[in-house]
């Protein structure tokens, strides 16, 4: 579209237009195309446990621990009855009682192993991180002072898996796959693939970061995988814009998919829908990849969390107001009453059940939120 007056022209498209509720805007062809019906999904965000107070007046469990003091890390049994959340101990919510209960670590800094009330380890805070489930849930796997912890829910013991390929490493990320296989990285091109059972190295793949962190900027702090497209994704946040990175599982060229981000600290940029290579994060807080593909990241200072589809290379914030039409919001956003305003601090992790609800919780002020899917 051109003006006479001035001869400017404008390229207008559906980048500069936005789309209708439902469709996407492919960068590629230019178009609005329409989302399948599955991923057209509504929630209700609801307070399970923690008021968002400091931690001088956290929630305690029910032994008298003091056990919500920072609620990040965590993950969720598929049938969504038990929530794990790692900080200085590791800590479970029953959802049938919500009931809190610490089951493992004595809240300070340490290496030790064994049961798991004795256990030592200390919360990674925002910077790095990742925690995990074994397929049969019977292993919680986290990362703790540079070291992989593994919980034996069963036993109620924890132990270390640090083979001598780790010896050196400072571990900065942990993801664990849908085949049960560990997934991780260090400074520089360390990364690794551990056997779960054996806590052994199976793999130890080449990576080039020549277009990644190898230009500036650090490690991904926070790794996610999607074994079914064969891509791991690292979040790094201490880049102003945040930098989301994405390579071959078994190694390979790393991409880093925002580097056209600015680091705004704009509403309207970190929290606006478009092309992954624009993506504006804010100091993201965490990392998650569902089971089809999204990934999910914990945006920082937007106080909301951002949603990348690897199909239509897009990003979109999952706080849009329901009133505005949108077809795939989180109402958590508005909050769901006067105990629940849920911008007081950053949402960090992302866990989903197989029913398709979500959980999180927030690094400084302790509360657990669900939501709810409701469509």
């Amino acid at each position: 579209m051109c003006q006479e007056s001035t001869g400017q022209c404008v390229v207008r498209s559906c980048l500069t237009d936005g789309c209708p509720a439902g469709t996407y805007c492919d960068p590629a062809k230019l178009e609005c195309i329409d989302r399948a019906p599955g991923a057209r999904r509504r929630y209700v965000g609801e307070t399970l446990v923690g008021h968002g107070v400091q931690s001088h007046l956290q929630t305690r469990d029910a032994v008298g621990l003091a056990a919500l003091g920072t609620f990040t890390r965590l993950t969720v049994t598929r049938d969504g009855r038990y929530i794990y959340a790692v900080g200085p101990q590791v800590v479970r919510v029953d959802q049938a009682t919500l009931r809190v209960e610490t089951i493992a670590g004595i809240g300070w800094p340490g290496f030790a192993d064994g049961p798991a009330e004795q256990a030592q380890f200390d919360v990674d805070w925002y910077q790095a991180g990742g925690i995990g489930l074994s397929p049969d849930e019977r292993y919680l796997y986290f990362k703790a002072n540079g070291r992989i912890r593994r919980l034996d829910l069963q036993a109620r013991t924890v132990d270390t898996l640090r083979p001598p390929e780790l010896v050196d490493v400072g571990l900065r990320g942990l993801a664990v796959g849908q085949s049960g296989l560990l997934y991780v990285n260090g400074w520089g091109t360390d990364y690794f693939i551990l056997d779960p059972e054996t806590g052994a190295v199976v793999e130890a793949p080449a990576l080039d970061i020549s277009q990644a962190w190898g230009v500036e900027g650090q490690p991904p702090g926070y790794l996610a995988v999607d074994e079914a497209r064969g891509f791991v994704y690292g979040l790094e946040r201490n880049r102003k814009s945040g930098a989301l990175y994405r390579w071959p599982v078994h190694g390979g060229v790393v991409e880093w998919l925002n580097h056209e981000a600015t680091g705004s600290r704009t509403p309207a940029q970190y929290l606006s829908d478009g092309p992954v290579s624009r993506l504006e994060m804010a100091n993201p807080a965490g990392l998650t990849a569902d089971s089809d593909g999204y990934l999910y990241i914990g945006a920082g200072d937007g106080r909301t969390f951002r949603r990348y589809d690897p199909d239509a290379q897009i990003v979109e914030s999952l706080c849009a107001v329901p009133e505005a039409g949108a077809a795939d919001t989180f109402e958590w956003c508005i909050g769901d009453g006067e105990r629940n305003q849920l911008f007081n601090t950053w949402p960090s992790f992302l866990a989903f059940d197989a029913a398709g609800n979500g959980y999180f919780g927030y690094s400084v002020w302790p509360r657990l939120v669900r939501l709810r899917r409701v469509q």
